[in-house]
């Protein structure tokens, strides 16, 4: 249903203009069937709402993960942020390595200090004598 203006010029109606849209985006869907017409909407919000989800799970990981914005950027624009090209490893070697790095010294001192307790507290028992002897100085002698 068309609308006229002042100027007697036709202006479609927002209900004209959504139908026409619709039709395009979907041509195989009868647009006299109302309960077609509502079902495909309903579909697409659900379609919005997971895809909204999902967009809103990116963006968290994004800002949870302060070297996901460069990577991301890097691996769709291949580019770096200096403008050259990206590499996947040379990002993460500037980004990661020295992380990695520190990683790698703590994991090796706990296994240093794991390997020393053990070698040294194991063969001990209760029944073990110590090493030193002990003596109270007055009473024990």
């Amino acid at each position: 249903m068309a609308k006229e203006t002042i100027d007697n010029q036709n202006v479609k109606s927002k209900r004209d203009s959504f139908r026409e849209s619709f039709a395009q985006r979907y041509p195989d869907l009868n647009m006299d069937d109302d309960e077609a017409v509502f079902n495909q909407i309903a579909t697409d919000y659900d379609q919005y709402d997971q895809s909204k989800k999902k967009m809103d799970d990116f963006n968290n990981m994004l800002k949870e993960n302060p070297h996901a914005p460069g990577l991301v950027t890097g691996l769709v624009t291949k580019k770096n942020a200096d403008g050259g090209d990206f590499n996947l490893i040379d990002y993460l070697i500037d980004e990661l390595g020295q992380d990695y790095i520190e990683a790698l010294m703590v994991s090796r001192r706990s296994s240093l200090v794991e390997t020393s307790f053990t070698v040294i507290f194991e063969p001990l028992t209760l029944e073990t004598p110590l090493p030193l002897p002990v003596t109270c100085g007055k009473i024990c002698r």
